[in-house]
C-alpha cells in the first residue's frame, strides 16, 4: 500500500495493518458532503524559514519508499508539495491512526461548552450498560489516551464517541462536523468504520475516516497551535470558566491539549493498528517540547 507524508510526517500502513483493515466488520459508509473552504495559502520555504536542503533530504527519503505525497506546512501555510502518481491535496485518504484524535478534539470542545466537567469522570456516569464492571470505571482521560489494557484504540475511541453521543443526544458524525469540520472549513467526510457493539449503526470513531489530504493538514495545524488558540479562532471567544476565571481556563485547555496529544501518540497507534507506523522529520525544539505526532512537524 502507498504511503502518505503530511507536514513532514510520514504515515505508512504496513502489511499487518492491511490485514487488520480487511478483517474489520464491513458497514455501510456514512458520507457527509460539505462545501470546502479555500485551500491553505502557499508560502516559499524561504518565507517560512525552512532550509531547502532539509526539504530535498525529505524528498530523497520519501521517493524510494513508495510514497504518494509529501506536504510540508508551517503556520497555517503550505510550504512545499511533492506528489507521486495521481495524488493531490484534494485526494481523499484514510490516514491510519488519525481518527481517534477527532474524538479527543470534540471532547475538548464539549468541555469548553461545560457539557463535560472533568476528563477524570468515569464513563459509567454516561453509559449505564456495564456500569459496575471495570470498564465502567474507565475515565474519559484514559479513553483519550488509550490507557485501558482491555480496550484497543478503536474500542477506546468508540466508547468515547458513545459518551459524547449520550451527553449531546447527537450522532457522532454530526458532532465531528459541527464542532470540528465546519470550523476548520474542511470538505467531505466519509466514515467507513464500525461503531462498536453498543452503537452498531453509528459512525466508527476509531478508524477508517476518509477525507481530503488538505483537510488532514488542517487537523495537524489545529494540533500545532494548541487547543485554546484554535477555540478562540473557531468560536471567537477564549476558553473561560464563568466562576473560576482565566487561570482555571488555562489549566483546562492544557488538560485537553495533554489528552489530545496522548490520543495523537504514534507509539500507541502503532500498537493498536497492527502494523501502522508513523515517522517524523526534523522539527523545531519549540514544538518538540509541547506536541508529538502530527503537531511536532509544524512550525510556530
Amino acid at each position: 500500500m502507498k504511503k502518505i507524508a503530511i507536514v513532514l510526517v510520514v504515515v505508512a500502513l504496513a502489511g499487518a495493518g492491511v490485514v487488520a483493515y480487511l478483517q474489520r466488520e464491513r458497514v455501510e459508509p456514512i458520507v457527509v458532503l460539505l462545501p470546502a473552504g479555500p485551500t491553505q495559502p502557499r508560502v516559499s520555504p524561504q518565507e517560512a524559514g525552512i532550509d531547502p536542503l532539509a526539504i530535498d533530504e525529505a524528498v530523497q527519503y520519501a521517493g524510494p519508499r513508495n510514497t504518494r505525497a509529501l506536504v510540508i506546512g508551517h503556520g497555517g501555510h503550505i510550504v512545499f508539495e511533492k506528489y507521486w502518481d495521481d495524488t493531490t491535496l484534494e485526494t481523499a485518504v484514510d490516514l491510519p491512526g488519525f481518527a481517534p484524535v477527532l474524538a479527543a478534539i470534540v471532547t475538548g470542545t464539549m468541555m469548553n461548552d461545560r457539557l463535560i466537567k472533568s476528563l477524570d469522570a468515569p464513563t459509567s456516569n454516561y453509559i449505564t450498560e456495564g456500569a459496575e464492571t471495570p470498564l465502567g470505571a474507565t475515565t474519559l482521560r484514559e479513553l483519550m489516551a488509550q490507557d485501558n489494557a482491555a480496550l484497543d484504540v478503536e474500542a477506546s475511541a468508540n466508547r468515547l464517541a458513545l459518551v459524547l453521543e449520550r451527553i449531546s443526544s447527537q450522532p457522532y458524525q454530526a458532532l465531528v462536523v459541527e464542532r470540528l469540520w465546519k470550523p476548520l472549513e474542511a470538505g467531505d467526510l466519509r466514515f467507513e468504520g464500525a461503531g462498536g457493539a453498543l452503537r452498531p449503526k453509528s459512525a466508527g470513531a476509531g478508524c477508517c475516516i476518509r477525507a481530503r489530504l488538505g483537510d488532514w493538514m488542517r487537523v495537524a495545524e489545529l494540533r500545532a497551535q494548541g487547543f485554546a488558540a484554535w477555540l478562540l479562532h473557531a468560536s471567537g471567544r477564549p476558553v473561560r470558566h464563568p466562576r473560576r476565571g482565566a487561570a482555571r481556563s488555562h489549566r483546562q485547555a492544557e488538560a485537553v491539549d495533554s489528552a489530545v496529544t496522548a490520543a495523537d501518540d504514534p507509539a500507541r497507534r502503532q500498537r493498536a493498528a497492527g502494523g501502522s507506523r508513523l515517522g517524523r522529520g526534523d522539527h523545531s525544539q519549540q514544538h518538540h517540547s509541547r506536541h508529538r505526532g502530527l503537531a511536532a512537524a509544524f512550525g510556530g
